[in-house]
Formats: structure tokens, sequence, C-alpha cells
């Protein structure tokens, strides 16, 4: 190996003197800048991330946007468990509930009567570590060598805002009837005051928290940043500052609500040529993947049908039927066909503008990868040569890993923020029936929908 390097770095000096030769000292002092900088041995390369960021500042950087740049995060029952997880790792998030209050009685125990167990007060929710959110980026070798530290530091906080978002994205992505029964429907151009207290009132005795959210489109945003009632026209634009997202804290009822522009529908994939049957009130669509108590819009049909929203009563794989409420689906309540129908399309349907919610409506767990070991790398395809590390930022108390290598035979580098997480959304579902009105985390969300 020494005489390996002794040979390099002649070839450099070699190189050097005949470029000096052909065009000048310029050029020559160039070549030994960067001659000498590919002779760095890889293991100075990894360490110090070539001559920008190290792994300590990048997920410094990283987790600091992670928990800062994604306000939503903080609204949501999370634990960001220093512990290295495991893709498809069984979890346990817990959540609290409320005691329940007793009367003193001599005979029972005084104080003691109705006494309850600390540890029972907490629920035990289930979920699985399925998700791997990564943001890699790649420091070319040419450019490392003229940037500064400072060119990288955006870049790679970013990532960190990227990974965030990206929870918040997927579990607003689970928001549904399948898992939550209550919703209210409210126009974008009714999204006032008056909206907000008729979602309160609906939640009230719900709800065990006064702790509560709400997270809305942009359109529904506009409507309430015009209500005088929420808003001093004189202070309003002061208090809502640079920032480009309108929020709007303690508002009748609210601890936060907050504007997301990428609130998603939640709208699913339709179902064409579905037939329905006059007798026994069936629709019939082969790996139809509708579950009890699923909201849908249903139109089309020859006959036999009228068209509207309806929710779902599961028969079998291929067959179901339609209620005219989610109590009437849970309570296997259909509405009847009139005669026989073919042609029909049926779509999962929510239609979401908003959701309000306690924080306990959403459990996610998230952590950093374990190191690579064989086991893994033949699990998962991680290379060998990856190297993991991983930090808890003591202040958010925020694990996240990096990992990092170096693309073969060259000089580039790779960088990739990542984190390991699962979700337990709302009530518990099965494949055939959705969460059952009250049980859970059920009445822990409420889902506002424009039609």
């Amino acid at each position: 190996m020494k005489l390996l390097n002794s040979l390099s770095i002649l070839a450099v000096l070699i190189a050097t003197a005949l470029i000096a030769l052909v065009h000048g000292p310029i050029a020559a002092a160039l070549t030994a800048f960067v001659g000498g900088y590919m002779l760095t041995p890889l293991s100075a390369v990894t360490g110090n991330l070539c001559v920008t960021l190290n792994s300590t500042q990048i997920l410094t950087l990283a987790i600091k946007a992670f928990r800062k740049r994604v306000p939503a995060l903080a609204m949501m029952g999370t634990d960001f468990t220093g512990m290295a997880l495991r893709k498809d790792q069984a979890a346990i998030a817990r959540i609290r509930t409320l005691p329940t209050a007793s009367t003193y009685s001599a005979g029972s125990g005084g104080y003691k009567n109705g006494a309850q167990s600390a540890r029972g007060l907490l629920t035990d929710v289930p979920l699985t570590i399925d998700q791997w959110a990564t943001c890699p980026i790649k420091m070319e070798h040419i450019y490392a060598i003229a940037d500064a530290i400072n060119d990288y530091q955006g870049s790679v906080a970013d990532a960190g805002y990227v990974l965030g978002k990206q929870i918040v994205d997927y579990v607003l992505g689970l928001v549904s009837s399948k898992r939550f029964s209550q919703g209210s429907i409210i126009a974008n151009a009714d999204f006032d005051v008056d909206a907000l207290i008729a979602v309160g009132e609906a939640m009230n005795g719900k709800t065990e928290s006064n702790d509560r959210f709400m997270l809305v489109s942009s359109a529904a945003a506009s409507v309430l940043a015009a209500d005088q009632r929420l808003i001093n026209s004189q202070w309003f634009g002061k208090e809502q500052g640079g920032e480009t997202i309108r929020v709007f804290k303690n508002a009748f009822g609210f601890r936060e609500i907050r504007e997301y522009p990428d609130m998603p529908t939640n709208n699913g994939t339709a179902l064409t040529a579905v037939s329905v049957a006059d007798s026994g009130d069936l629709f019939t669509k082969a790996a139809h993947g509708l579950i009890t108590g699923q909201r849908v819009y249903a139109t089309g049909f020859s006959a036999g049908f009228t068209a509207g929203y309806y929710y779902v009563i599961y028969a079998s794989s291929s067959t179901f039927q339609l209620a005219s409420t989610r109590a009437l689906a849970l309570a296997g309540t259909a509405v009847a066909a009139s005669a026989d129908g073919t042609g029909g399309t049926v779509t999962p349907t929510e239609n979401m503008s908003g959701f309000a919610f306690e924080s306990r409506a959403f459990a996610v767990m998230a952590g950093a990868p374990p190191p690579v070991t064989a086991e893994l790398a033949g699990m998962f395809g991680v290379p060998l040569s990856t190297i993991i590390e991983a930090m808890l930022d003591p202040e958010t108390n925020t694990a996240m890993g990096i990992a990092k290598w170096q693309e073969e035979g060259t000089g580039d580098l790779y960088v990739c923020p990542t984190v390991l997480y699962g979700a337990k959304v709302g009530g518990d579902i099965t494949s055939t029936a959705g969460a059952t009105a009250g049980v859970g985390l059920d009445y822990a969300g409420h889902i506002i929908r424009t039609a």
C-alpha cells in the first residue's frame, strides 16, 4: 500500500511538472491541488465528508429542520425514539385514557374505592415500523473542492424538512372514513368561524382533550382569513409576520389551526363496470378492495340505483352493498336497488379539505436505522460498505440516521439522512371492516369534507 501511494504521488508530481512546461504555473498549481485531493484516503473522505460537512453537522441541521420546519409534527402523538429501529419491526405506542371518578366509601377502602391502575390508564397501540424515509444527496468530488461549507447547509436542512413532511403527508393520507367515523360537510366558501364552532360542538363529548388542532387546505384557510370574528384587521398581518402559511392560534376551541397547502383529498381509484342486482341489493366487482364503513360515490348505473354518496357494507371479495350512512353500514342496513343495473362507477371519495383532531389521533414512532450487518444487507439490499451513523438530539429528543458512501471509481460522496417510522391512525380496521364508532382512537379525529 505504501508503495502504491508513493507511486501515485510521483505520478502527480510528474504530471504537475509537464503541465507547468506546457501551460504555465497556474495550471500546474491547479493540477497539484486536484491530484493531492484525489489521493485522500477513503476513510478520511467519508469521515470528513470531503471539505464540507461532517456527519454530526449534517444530522444537526437535518433534525433541526425536521422538527422545527414541519410544525404539524408537533400536533401529533409522536415518539422519535433514541432506539435503533428495524424495518417491519412491531412496536407499541401508548396513549392516555381518562380515569373514572368514584365516591368515597369507608366500607370499600375509603379513598381507595374505585382505584385504577396508572398503567391501566395507558392504552397500548400496536403499530409496525413499515416506512423508510430517505433523502440522498450527491456531493460531486469536483465541486466539493471549490465549494464552501455554507454552500451545503441549506440543502442538508432542506433534506430534514423533506423527511418530516413525508411523515405528515403519509399519516394524512391515511385519514378516511375507514379509520374515523365522525365528519362534517362544509363547502370551502362556508369555512368560517361558524364552521369552526360547528366542528367543535360535534367533537364535544367525543374527545377527551382540550388540546385540539386543525389542518386545513389553502382554500379553506383563505375564507377563515377573511372572517373578522377571527382576525383583527389592524393587527392580523403583523401577527402573521413573514410566515407564508396562515396560522390561527387559540381560536374558537382549537389550540392551533394551520393551513396545509398539500392537504390531500384522499379520494381513491374508481371501480368501473360495476353491476347491481335487485335481488339482495348486491353490487358486483371482482377484487373490489372496499371495506365496511368506507365512503364512496356511486354513479352511472343503467338502472336500479340513484347516484350519490354511500357507505360500503362488505359482503365478499367481489360483492358489497351500500348504505346511506356510516352507522347504517356498520349495522348492515343496505339501500335497496330497484332493478338490475350495469355500467356503474363506484369511487372511494372523502373530498377532505380539513381535519380536526387531538394529538392521539396519530400515533407515530420514528427512529434511526441500525448499523449495516450482513443480515440487514441481505434483507434490504444495503451495501455492506455503507456507513450508517445515528444521532439523538437532546433538545428535541429526536433520533435520525445518516447513510454515507463513496461511489466506486469516483470521488463522489453520497450522504443520505434517513429515518424509519410507523404510524397508527384512527380506529382499528381489518381487511373487511372499518373502525367501530367510538372505539380506540376513532373519536380523536373529525374529517371535514367539501361534499
